[in-house]
């Protein structure tokens, strides 16, 4: 494939991934954008390292494993393509990447508990730090099997439009419904 053609698949996936992550993260819909309101709004916070992760598993906070599971995992994964973009982006600046993987779910966390949309929770930063650095280390596991960052990167965008187009169609379907 040409360099072209998977620069134009990366960063369009990329943009679309950007795009889920805001609804996901802030709640945020564009359809049905209102003025915000900062009345009424209660804010959670845990800023003791590893307490929620440590509530989930003992089963305290009185969620069943599946929903533990999917939060904990949830909170890596969600932020491991971030890593592997920003590296695949900017594969010769690996500190900058990795800093960019703590600052970010930082920002986050201080945005979700600003506009009360959700908990500002260390652990949370933990975990996406987490996911973050899986992206960055996948991306350096292929560059070592590869050793070609073009070849790298063509995978990369195959995986990511493998990924994109499924939820393209479900995002494009779940619009549709709300408009209709």
């Amino acid at each position: 494939m040409k360099n072209k053609a998977v620069s134009v698949i990366l960063k369009a996936t990329f943009v679309f991934y950007i795009l889920l992550m805001l609804q996901l993260l802030f709640r945020f819909n564009p359809l049905y954008f209102s003025s915000f309101s900062f009345n009424n709004i209660v804010r959670n916070y845990n800023l003791i390292p590893f307490h929620t992760i440590k509530g989930y598993w003992s089963g305290s906070f009185g969620v069943s494993l599946y929903e533990a599971t999917v939060n904990l995992f949830g909170n890596i994964f969600v932020f491991t393509p971030l890593g592997l973009y920003f590296q695949t982006f900017y594969s010769k600046k690996l500190l900058r990447n990795i800093l960019l993987m703590l600052f970010i779910p930082i920002a986050v966390e201080l945005l979700q508990f600003t506009f009360g949309v959700g908990a500002l929770d260390i652990d949370d930063v933990i975990l996406n730090f987490t996911g973050g650095m899986l992206g960055i280390l996948i991306y350096k596991m292929l560059s070592l099997f590869m050793k070609n960052s073009g070849k790298v990167k063509t995978v990369i965008a195959m995986a990511a439009l493998l990924v994109a187009l499924p939820a393209l169609v479900i995002v494009v379907g779940t619009i549709i419904t709300m408009v209709i």
